[in-house]
């Protein structure tokens, strides 16, 4: 049996805020600006590791970023790549 579109239903995809373009574009500009955070913290943390001579302390947390950088852009990737 398909799908009920009868006048009170609307067939599936074309719901209210649904729209696949924007919603495309809201994860690319959420990507883009975690790589900018991302960049932002390593660049904090290579200015505290000069001054306070700690290199274990921005090692560690250059590579904590780097990795939540990485994750958060693969996700995003597979996302959009999964829905075209």
């Amino acid at each position: 049996m398909g799908a009920q579109t009868g006048p009170g239903r609307i067939p599936r995809g074309q719901r209210a805020g649904k729209d696949s373009a924007s919603h495309d574009a809201l994860v690319i500009r959420l990507t883009i600006l975690a790589v900018l955070v991302g960049l932002i913290c390593v660049v904090a943390l290579v200015a505290l590791s000069a001054a306070t001579n700690i290199a274990t302390t921005a090692t560690v947390g250059i590579t904590a970023v780097a990795a939540i950088v990485t994750a958060v852009t693969g996700v995003a990737a597979s996302y959009l790549r999964r829905r075209r």
